[in-house]
């Protein structure tokens, strides 16, 4: 039988902490993004069906703002 014994320093413990903290943001930003970019395709999509579009540079009109580790929110504008 084997006996293991962890333990974890405060430093260490808030080191870890830290670098989490800074990956998970990047991930969030990443997913926000991704998810507007799919809302994005899926606006353009509703607006073709929905109206006659005249002039088709309007769907390229709308972007996505993407989303930072400093600012978490994504947009999708025109």
């Amino acid at each position: 039988m084997a006996i293991l014994n962890l333990s974890l320093d405060t430093n260490d413990t808030n080191r870890l902490i830290t670098l989490c903290e800074k990956d998970v943001r990047f991930v969030a930003a990443k997913s926000l993004t991704q998810t507007a970019q799919q809302a994005q395709q899926k606006i353009k999509e509703h607006i073709q069906d929905a109206f006659v579009l005249r002039k088709p540079n309007f769907l390229k009109s709308i972007k996505v703002y993407p989303a930072n580790k400093q600012n978490l929110q994504a947009k999708v504008y025109t």
